[in-house]
């Protein structure tokens, strides 16, 4: 499955065998977790970053429903808007978003 968003497609993970993917046009990885949740971490200078220091993270559900993190109070939270993806990510925040989205189905 592939979404195209700003100009860039963003290929997502669609059998149980790809459960981690190397980006293939660019710096990052996609991880596909047992509960069907996926996360996307990307750097580079084409990415809503600073490279080296922070990373572009967005993720999305088994239903394709795409989500954005809080970091002031480590929440998940659905997309309202048309830019789903999270720019500027630490290195700490990239690790909670993967904990958070791993743990399970929280968000309904």
């Amino acid at each position: 499955m592939q979404k195209e968003m700003e100009g860039k497609i963003i290929h997502t993970i669609t059998s149980a065998e790809d459960n981690f993917m190397a980006a293939e046009l660019w710096d990052g990885f996609c991880l596909t977790f047992s509960n069907g949740n996926t996360v996307s971490v990307q750097w580079g200078k084409t990415h809503y970053c600073s490279p080296g220091k922070t990373a572009e993270v967005a993720m999305w559900d088994k239903a394709g429903i795409w989500y954005q993190y809080d970091p002031d109070d480590n929440s998940i939270f659905p997309c309202e808007g048309e830019n789903c993806v999270n720019g500027d990510i630490s290195s700490d925040d990239v690790a909670k978003i993967i904990s958070l989205i791993s743990a399970g189905d929280f968000w309904g």
